[in-house]
């Protein structure tokens, strides 16, 4: 098995770069993943949003999302209304690489392994928050 294709890994590799640098950098999706843009239901996306106010003190926050620009500002004032907390949208963290890249640590996104990923951030979260994970 490939050695990130493990959970246990991808959970070790987290922690170990939130000790190195006492935080991460985080993208998440926008559509279906924090707002229900294309199945009109009933708000599905709760734990996703608990789990970035959590992560607030931890990480950078990026909305990573194909909108236009033109949509920005309903974005920013719904993230703001709901107390959804981000950092930018579709831009560079703190981190430049010099490459077209956007760096990351973690992604949450409805289309790439969301289940994964939320588990994964909140194990680690609450691993920090509890104070057994500490910056090196």
């Amino acid at each position: 098995m490939d050695f990130y294709m493990d959970d246990k890994n991808v959970y070790q590799r987290l922690e170990n770069e939130y000790k190195k640098h006492g935080k991460l950098v985080i993208l998440f999706d926008f559509d279906d993943t924090v707002h229900d843009t294309y199945h009109r239901g009933e708000d599905k996306f709760s734990q996703v949003r608990e789990l970035l106010r959590r992560w607030r003190p931890y990480a950078t926050l990026i909305v990573h999302t194909v909108a236009p620009e033109s949509k920005y500002p309903y974005i920013e004032e719904y993230l703001s209304s709901r107390s959804i907390p981000y950092d930018g949208i579709n831009t560079d963290a703190d981190v430049n690489l010099g490459t077209r890249k956007i760096y990351a640590n973690a992604t949450l996104d409805d289309r790439c392994g969301l289940a994964t990923m939320y588990h994964v951030l909140k194990e680690l979260v609450e691993r920090i928050e509890r104070g057994e994970v500490v910056r090196d």
